[in-house]
């Protein structure tokens, strides 16, 4: 319900940006990568299943994020309890898995998203 009502809000404004922390399914990733937004994914796909989105996603519309200091991926260890920018490393890798892809092109893309995005 949330995605149908921010698609609704964001249709026809012309902004670009990030979905944050997105857990929706394709037909919503679609819909927003068509309003030129880029899709973030964080730990949150070790805990929900985002797996169809990610792989049918173009690498060219997906952003790693933190989400510091929660969502933790699991391989950082059952101890550790506030995520840190250094675990973006598993989200990388996690993406790599399900594209059939190198770490490294994952690494590459989603930097170079990020840098267009925000200018930098």
């Amino acid at each position: 319900m949330a995605h149908t009502d921010v698609l609704e809000i964001l249709q026809g404004r012309n902004l670009r940006g990030v979905i944050h922390c997105f857990t929706g399914n394709w037909e919503e990733a679609q819909k927003y990568m068509d309003l030129g937004f880029y899709l973030g994914i964080n730990g949150i796909i070790f805990k929900f299943d985002i797996d169809e989105v990610i792989k049918k996603a173009p690498l060219e519309k997906l952003l790693i994020e933190t989400d510091c200091p929660y969502l933790t991926p699991p391989q950082a260890g059952p101890k550790e309890t506030k995520n840190e920018p250094i675990f973006v490393k598993y989200v990388a890798e996690k993406i790599a898995e399900l594209k059939g892809i190198g770490f490294d092109e994952v690494a590459s893309a989603t930097t170079q998203n990020a840098k267009k995005l925000f200018g930098i």
